[in-house]
């Protein structure tokens, strides 16, 4: 292994693999408590030794997942004579594996428990349906998005006005030190790559930010008012997250296409490319502790608790735990079953085809290391 390789190793294998690590052992820590690995359970169960018993269940299968998913990576390496880039890509697909596998094995077991306690027992299961508009479920003005989208016009003007003057040759690729490995030859295809990839990613992280207004809300039926705020909260930060993410994504393209040009006057713009890359990551990880799953974490003054009552147990509308399958439902996105984020109603006409494209551009993925 040359020196570039343990650099781009240490720049961008091992903060990957450790940001997946660190995300798999909070995970349970963002849940609703009405949740138990994707178990839909009374609120009160989540504090109980039960509960506690299967998180460190998890943690135990997740670590040794992670041993064997990282001891795979390196001898899948050395057996197939790898790059660094190709070993890297295999741990990450083995580490999300391993996650996955961890969660799947105590979500069974949280789901058996749960009959074998009884915990739903004299629970009048309650589904609480927000009859607001969710387009006005938040206060963010979407005409913030055309700050991305003027960059890509700014960045689009300025290669239009500067096109005669550049050279015949504009470099194509760097490796880590700054130095050329590729050059291009000048043409309005060349230099329209990355204005494209700013505009479609401004595109993609606008209809992100809709869906994410528009996606059903948890109504905590205990505490629907407090948990219907919660709820518009949470949504609000991370539509700001998201534009936060597309502002800071545009720069870091427009900065990678000046530096073709020798603007910037910088041999190795490879430190700030990382900068601009970790950046946006750093509003997320903040989010993701002070909001939780459907704004579990947010601090509101709580109301008075409705007792007896718990969420409507929808644990068989979850394939495996993961995978959302309600041809009932009209909604199309719904938020994950464990952890922060989305994910799609596989009942929905439109949300299978979303699961099918998926699958194939995952094993398209996987099958990548090995043809490099």
């Amino acid at each position: 292994m040359n020196q570039e390789e343990i650099y781009m190793m240490l720049v961008s294998s091992v903060p990957t693999a450790l940001l997946i690590i660190g995300i798999g052992y909070a995970l349970p820590a963002f849940s609703r408590k009405s949740l138990l690995f994707g178990a839909s359970i009374p609120e009160e169960v989540s504090g109980s030794k039960e509960a506690k018993m299967l998180k460190g269940l998890y943690f135990k299968y997740l670590s040794i997942g992670n041993v064997i998913s990282l001891a795979g990576a390196y001898l899948l390496g050395n057996i197939f004579s790898m790059e660094i880039v190709s070993i890297s890509m295999i741990a990450t697909f083995l580490l999300i594996g391993a996650l996955t596998l961890a969660y799947y094995l105590v979500h069974m077991r949280a789901r058996k428990m749960k009959q074998e306690q009884g915990w739903k027992v004299g629970k009048k299961q309650i589904i609480v349906v927000n009859t607001i508009r969710k387009e006005s479920s938040t206060t963010f003005n979407f005409s913030w998005f055309w700050l991305p989208a003027l960059m890509v016009v700014f960045t689009i003007a300025i290669i239009v006005i500067a096109y005669p003057t550049l050279p015949e040759q504009i470099p194509g690729n760097y490796d880590f030190s700054g130095n050329v490995t590729r050059y291009d030859e000048k043409s309005p295809i060349t230099l329209s790559i990355l204005p494209l990839t700013m505009l479609g990613m401004t595109v993609m992280f606008y209809f992100i930010s809709k869906m994410i207004v528009k996606v059903k809300e948890n109504i905590n039926p205990k505490q629907p008012e407090i948990s219907a705020k919660k709820n518009r909260i949470a949504k609000y930060r991370w539509v700001v997250c998201i534009l936060f993410f597309a502002v800071t994504m545009n720069l870091f393209i427009m900065l990678m296409q000046f530096h073709t040009f020798g603007w910037l006057g910088i041999k190795n713009i490879t430190p700030l490319a990382l900068a601009l890359s970790i950046l946006p990551i750093i509003p997320v990880i903040y989010i993701v502790f002070i909001t939780g799953q459907s704004g579990s974490r947010v601090k509101i003054k709580e109301e008075q608790e409705v007792e007896g009552v718990m969420y409507s147990d929808d644990d068989d509308q979850w394939i495996m735990g993961m995978i959302y399958y309600n041809k009932n439902d009209p909604s199309l996105w719904i938020e994950k079953r464990f952890g922060i984020g989305w994910t799609v109603n596989a009942g929905h006409p439109i949300g299978m085809g979303i699961c099918v494209v998926s699958a194939i551009l995952l094993l398209g993925m996987l099958a990548i290391p090995f043809m490099l």
